[in-house]
């Protein structure tokens, strides 16, 4: 393996991150993913004003332990540097954590702090 071979992470969105406008800006590319949910979470809102003009109320993941509840979205597949910038877009009201999909897929999702 090189040492430009770059580490690639999956990550689940059920937001902003499916925005192909979005993805461009971050990434400078439009993301492929594959439809899938995850169980035992629901969509909250969060008003973040100081991270937009545009639109200051966005969606949350947020733990209920039920296996009834499921969040729909897209995993995709991104690389390390690109977690990064994915990190700071997110922000503090955000945390990353390591969960597995429906599909089985595990996989990055950004959650309430």
């Amino acid at each position: 393996m090189g040492s430009s071979a770059e580490t690639s992470v999956f990550i689940f969105s059920y937001g902003t991150l499916q925005d192909r406008q979005i993805q461009q800006e971050l990434y400078g590319r439009t993301l492929s993913g594959h439809q899938d949910s995850l169980s035992s979470y629901i969509l909250s809102t969060i008003n973040l004003p100081e991270n937009s003009l545009e639109q200051n109320t966005y969606f949350i993941a947020e733990y209920t332990g039920n296996p009834n509840d499921s969040i729909g979205g897209f995993c995709y597949e991104i690389t390390s540097a690109e977690l990064l910038i994915t990190d700071a877009y997110e922000g503090a009201a955000y945390t990353r954590k390591s969960v597995r999909l429906n599909s089985g897929r595990a996989c990055l999702v950004y959650i309430k702090a």
